[in-house]
């Protein structure tokens, strides 16, 4: 097995140099996931309140269900991945994600969108649940930990700009076009909390 400690941090650069394409892949990886969960979770009870006149304690309580569909998908979904596969495990849990949207973004009553919101979660953190075992096992033995760090900070710092030019351009659309053209193309790319959010906020 290659040598996890290094004698110094020139020994540790050539190791995370000559595993740059793993590097640039769990970053954009960990973009992705980040876009995704954050997309579809951090608005989600403002959209409960300005779309459905729910009151806070209201929006918290249906937001608190589809966490519940979370911890049930990343468990789930991270055991049946030993069997099938993390890649294989992750792109169907998104297919899924992809056909439960127009439920979670456009359900005709509020049951129907709890469901939504539990289906969508379920498999968007189901999604989540595989990262740590896949992150772990690509990691190569020369920088063990290094490449999940960096991946996700990398990342997190990536998602925040797309993030924040996301919710500019979110205004920008509901100012021009209305609510409902927003929440259809953020419900369609997993970003931004449907367009709910004031600009600034």
């Amino acid at each position: 097995m290659e040598e996890t400690r290094h004698p110094n941090w020139s020994d540790l650069g050539r190791a995370v140099l000559s595993n740059w394409k793993l590097f640039l892949y769990l970053t954009l990886l960990m973009m992705m996931m980040n876009f995704s969960s954050h997309g579809t979770q951090d608005s989600f009870p403002t959209f409960l309140q300005r779309q459905w006149g729910m009151k806070a304690d209201a929006a918290r309580r249906d937001y608190r269900d589809s966490m519940v569909g979370a911890i049930c998908g990343g468990t789930l979904i991270g055991f049946l991945s030993d069997r099938f596969g993390r890649r294989r495990a992750m792109i169907a849990a998104f297919i899924c994600a992809i056909a439960v949207v127009p439920l979670w973004a456009y359900a005709p009553s509020l049951t129907l969108l709890v469901v939504g919101a539990f289906l969508l979660q379920f498999m968007v953190q189901g999604a989540w649940g595989i990262i740590p075992a896949h992150l772990s096992e690509l990691s190569p033995d020369g920088a063990r930990i290094l490449p999940d760090s960096l991946s996700v900070r990398r990342a997190a710092g990536g998602f925040g700009c797309i993030h924040r030019g996301d919710s500019r351009r979110a205004h920008e659309l509901r100012e021009r076009h209305g609510a409902d053209c927003v929440r259809c193309i953020h419900a369609g790319s997993g970003g931004g909390g449907y367009g709910t959010r004031e600009e600034g906020h």
